[in-house]
């Protein structure tokens, strides 16, 4: 299955390198791209209601707050949280 899910991403990556670097045109050279409080990220669990989803950021605090706001709108057991370290 690896196989074909790799192939089938390569036959994308002209519109994935498109895609990213218009990102890296939006946010410049410093992108901070994590999930914050974890708006998105239930929205996310929301809308794909039998997948687990994943909030990645550098703040712990902000991931408290994931973990929150999961539980409180319900997909809490299916939204993970992980700590991604800042390089200085």
């Amino acid at each position: 299955m690896a196989t074909g899910l790799e192939s089938g991403a390569e036959l994308q990556l002209p519109g994935l390198r498109r895609a990213a670097a218009h990102l890296g045109g939006l946010l410049g050279p410093r992108a901070d791209i994590g999930s914050g409080p974890g708006v998105m990220t239930c929205v996310l669990a929301e809308a794909f209601a039998g997948a687990a989803t994943v909030a990645v950021d550098a703040t712990p605090g902000l991931l408290d707050r994931v973990r929150a706001r999961a539980g409180k709108l319900g997909p809490g057991d299916r939204v993970a949280v992980r700590h991604a370290y800042r390089r200085t």
